[in-house]
């Protein structure tokens, strides 16, 4: 489940279902981002306005959770058009340009299930949201650099800590989060533009882009408090509390996130419509 904390940047105790789709994203790039006439679609797709009174916000699958999450269902729950475009693409929130005021008031309820018999996995599903956005809310959209305020990942001062993995080329990208006070997330030959998007999808509030000059795969642990992830330099109450973000990433993995300005991809609406209930 995504909560509407995700949209204020704030990471939920554990976030299961927004990491493995960072991780199927990655994966996806890996194999050259395209969907082919093989990869699945939603058969049935019910898209109706949210409750203004019902609380919460969310996405989920309802299946089995875990870094191999696979089920028969698709659904969300009071999310913005903004906030799905942001989900299906990979965006930080500064990503998405142009459309409508209403992408960010309006709030939807979906319910999709996948045509046949097969399972819906993390990977399948991006290309799919994507597919039923374009298809029922008729979006359409171009990409282009723009120069942002971002968070550059680059190498800290003393040199990487991380240790390249041994998984070999065919193996896919892994990730295992757990919160509560202290999030600590296990990474197996994930690649830094996955740490990057990562980051930039809900712990942060702007883009991150690599500059480590890293390649391949790293096998990685990084803890950290959740309560001081978005700000450079913030203290915890808690004087137990781990370290925030900032600091963690330098001390654990060697890296460092340099506030800059710096040329980002940006996905701007040019067309996009409120869609029928059915």
């Amino acid at each position: 489940m995504i909560d509407s904390a995700v949209r204020n940047h704030k990471m939920l105790p554990l976030i299961v279902v927004l990491w493995t789709a960072v991780a199927a994203l990655v994966a996806l790039a890996a194999s050259g981002g395209a969907q082919t006439s093989n990869e699945p679609s939603f058969e049935v797709a019910t898209i109706k306005p949210s409750n203004p009174n019902a609380p919460g916000t969310g996405l989920n699958i309802q299946g089995q959770v875990g870094l191999n999450i696979q089920g028969r269902q698709f659904s969300t729950h009071n999310t913005t058009l903004n906030f799905l475009i942001q989900f299906a693409y990979g965006l930080n929130a500064r990503q998405l340009a142009g459309g409508p005021a209403w992408l960010d008031t309006d709030k939807y309820d979906i319910v999709a299930k996948p045509e046949g018999d097969t399972s819906l996995t993390m990977r399948q599903l991006r290309p799919m949201v994507q597919k039923l956005l374009e298809d029922r809310f008729k979006l359409a959209y171009h990409r282009e650099q723009r120069e942002l305020s971002v968070y550059a990942l680059v190498i800290g001062k003393d040199g990487s800590r991380l240790k390249k993995s041994e998984s070999g080329p065919t193996v896919l990208p892994g990730l295992q989060i757990k919160g509560g006070r202290t999030v600590t997330i296990s990474a197996t030959n994930y690649p830094m533009i996955g740490l990057a998007a990562m980051l930039q999808m809900s712990y942060l509030d702007r883009p991150v882009v690599d500059h480590t000059g890293l390649v391949g795969g790293y096998d990685f642990d990084l803890s950290f408090s959740p309560d001081q992830a978005s700000q450079p330099g913030a203290l915890s109450d808690d004087p137990n509390a781990p370290p925030g973000l900032f600091t963690a990433i330098q001390e654990q993995l060697g890296l460092k996130l340099e506030a800059v300005r710096a040329p980002a991809e940006v996905l701007v609406v040019d067309h996009v419509e409120k869609p029928s209930e059915n």
